[in-house]
């Protein structure tokens, strides 16, 4: 399964949650990445990082570098599809 976790707002409001998270998941073989719009660099991270940038969605970043996301994890879940996708309530 790969986990795209968002950074701002989500991973930063408490980062040793998720890394713990991160850490667990990895140990049962899932792939943990962060999925952020952030434009500057992160630094110290353990998770491959996925710049989404404002002209892509996170789904269209994260499948042109190659992740098939199965779980997104984020604080504001319409930028996974766009202003335009459909908002769900499990994220």
């Amino acid at each position: 399964m790969v986990i795209a976790i968002d950074y701002d707002g989500t991973w930063a409001a408490d980062p040793e949650l998720w890394a713990e998270f991160a850490l667990s998941a990895s140990k049962r073989g899932h792939c943990v990445i962060i999925a952020t719009n952030r434009r500057t660099e992160l630094h110290g991270m353990d998770c491959p990082i996925v710049y989404c940038g404002a002209s892509f969605t996170k789904r269209q970043a994260t499948r042109s570098a190659g992740y098939e996301v199965d779980v997104w994890i984020d604080d504001n879940p319409q930028v996974v599809e766009g202003r335009r996708g459909r908002r769900s309530s499990i994220f």
